[in-house]
């Protein structure tokens, strides 16, 4: 009898435990991003990051890639997958539209370099 109640016991133990970690992440959007992936991206895109935790609603980015070199099919199909829309493409440079967790998970590919926000240039 008690063998049976202390498995029960240990049973809602562990039931109780795991729910305490799965059930309430700790914020919105907390991805996770190890140092070799921050140093990948433009501060500017860190700070949109820090929005988003903020919960303020992320529009889609407009961004510059640089790779390790020319891109291959394969690279391209990766890049979709993860939600980017590949706009010009230019030697081992592309450009590219999605959210901000897309352009999170094109920063772990070992062949994306940096990622920077596009910006608007003016003409004087």
């Amino acid at each position: 009898m008690i063998g049976l109640s202390l498995n029960a016991l240990l049973l809602l133990f562990l039931m109780i435990f795991t729910y305490e970690i799965y059930a309430d992440p700790p914020g919105p959007f907390t991805p996770l991003m190890d140092e070799s992936v921050e140093r990948k991206l433009d501060p500017s895109i860190l700070m949109e990051l820090e929005g988003l935790k903020e919960q303020k609603v992320s529009k889609p980015l407009e961004i510059i890639v640089r790779t390790k070199g020319n891109m291959n099919d394969v690279q391209r199909k990766q890049i979709e997958e993860v939600g980017l829309t590949i706009g010009s493409i230019l030697g081992d440079v592309f450009t590219a539209t999605g959210p901000l967790t897309a352009v999170l998970k094109a920063a772990r590919f070992d062949f994306v370099s940096y990622i920077e926000l596009s910006r608007k240039l003016e003409q004087k």
